[in-house]
């Protein structure tokens, strides 16, 4: 895949996010490119209503610093429906990342890189960490081919379609032909279907 044009500028990117097709909220994310160094801010507001009545509430912010491809920082907070993860990542002396996850502390080698959707040449790695988690989960990223993909505003574009296996779900993504992404669809652990759509 071609280098993505976030990687020459600023830009931000909204997608809106629904759930088996009914609008849950947003996922914002902050892109600003200098030389070899991108700095990302990511915000997720997801509540999921029944009758009216909130019955799922989902918190996601995200601060990352890339350098040459790989990820140098991170902070993170997530409060899934109540259950508190806070991911501190700093690098450590071996030149890679020392995780920090609710206070507890470990050691990642080598060049790490995250679930980076806006930049998907770096998602061709075996291992990727989970800013929700602090875990590294194992990756496969694979494509399936073009398709044509209907916009949130009705429009049709040709896309390509990719495949991200990892932590035991499968993530679909589409991009335009100048490597912008669209569109993300996956499952999630009780088996709903999870959509992004790029406003």
């Amino acid at each position: 895949m071609d280098e993505s044009p976030l990687l020459r500028a600023a830009a931000t990117l909204l997608f809106a996010v629904d759930l088996d097709g009914r609008p849950i909220g947003t996922h914002e994310f902050r892109v600003e490119a200098r030389d070899e160094t991108v700095n990302v801010r990511s915000l997720a507001t997801f509540d999921v209503r029944l009758l009216g009545i909130r019955v799922y509430r989902y918190r996601h912010e995200s601060v990352e610093t890339w350098d040459d491809g790989c990820l140098r920082a991170l902070s993170a907070s997530t409060d899934d429906h109540g259950r508190r993860t806070t991911v501190v990542a700093s690098p450590s002396p071996d030149g890679g990342l020392r995780i920090v996850t609710n206070g507890a502390t470990s050691d990642a080698r080598g060049c790490i890189r995250a679930f980076a959707y806006w930049r998907p040449e770096w998602l061709a790695a075996p291992t990727l960490l989970n800013p929700q988690t602090g875990r590294l989960d194992e990756a496969r990223w694979m494509g399936l081919g073009d398709e044509p993909l209907v916009l949130a505003d009705g429009r049709s574009v040709s896309s390509r379609r990719w495949r991200l296996r990892a932590g035991g779900l499968d993530i679909d993504l589409w991009y335009d032909g100048a490597g912008d992404w669209l569109q993300l669809v996956s499952s999630t652990a009780d088996g709903r279907r999870l959509r992004y759509r790029r406003q």
